[in-house]
């Protein structure tokens, strides 16, 4: 993901990330495709140049990928309170058959197979995620507050569903619940895997929601995101925003599920 550029900073595009491929040992955890970049830490907001001129590639920075037509607004979940985790026992970890909400899990980095995500016990320091909701399709955890990955309880026969989301991050802070009027900021923490949340638009930095793009959101690219934004709504957006929910699959490259055109930085 590109670098965030500091207020008053000019605006930069970034190269797209290559393909995901799983390796010899059977199907793994594919990460959205912009997570490359965020194992390093770095945010992938991507620019958008001039007002009335067509952005330019910067093939020296970050990765991004980017949504056509009208927007549709992902409303937030009103329950995101999380019951008191029932972990395997003693923090011994356990497949992810005896999973439930409110479970922690560990394992769950990219790369890895799926028999690598393992339930434990929410106070382990392997902890890395929280499951935040069952549910019976993959999509389903696209509208889960604070989801960033959905994982099938059983890879051969997927019909059910972990969403997870990281264990120390609220839910309420998922950019997958953001909507227009909310403000999106980087962040450094810990297991989250995008490296971007939702929060406060008085929070200096921060990027104000203009237009949320749902449907045809991986047709954007940095040469059209200009035009895609401002005839979904924005005005003179400042940059796009790729957002991806991380997949088990068979390491394509995913496609991206929101994209949001974003204002000046606060």
């Amino acid at each position: 993901m590109g670098q965030v550029p500091a207020p008053g900073m000019a605006p930069a595009y970034a190269s797209p990330p290559p393909a995901r491929k799983s390796g010899s040992n059977g199907p793994v955890i594919a990460v959205i495709a912009v997570v490359m970049v965020a194992v390093i830490g770095v945010l992938a907001f991507f620019l958008i140049q001039g007002k009335d001129t067509k952005p330019v590639a910067d093939p020296t920075t970050g990765s991004p990928q980017e949504t056509t037509s009208t927007p549709n607004q992902v409303t937030p979940s009103p329950d995101t309170k999380s019951p008191t985790p029932t972990p395997g026992g003693n923090g011994t970890a356990t497949s992810l058959s005896s999973a439930s909400k409110g479970d922690c899990v560990s394992g769950l980095v990219e790369g890895t197979k799926l028999s690598d995500v393992k339930v434990t016990d929410c106070s382990s320091s392997s902890a890395t995620h929280k499951i935040l909701d069952k549910v019976s399709s993959e999509t389903a955890c696209l509208t889960v507050a604070g989801a960033e990955a959905a994982v099938p309880v059983n890879p051969v026969v997927a019909v059910q569903y972990l969403c997870m989301g990281p264990k120390d991050v609220d839910p309420s802070q998922g950019v997958n619940i953001a909507k227009v009027g909310d403000c999106l900021i980087d962040d450094s923490s810990p297991n989250l895997i995008n490296k971007v949340k939702k929060t406060e638009c008085t929070t200096t930095g921060s990027y104000p929601i203009q237009v949320v793009i749902k449907e045809g959101a991986n047709t954007i690219d940095r040469d059209n995101a200009y035009d895609k934004c401002t005839a979904a709504g924005a005005s003179n957006p400042y940059t796009f925003y790729p957002w991806s929910m991380t997949r088990y699959g068979d390491g394509s490259t995913l496609p991206n599920d929101i994209v949001f055109c974003l204002g000046s930085p606060n």
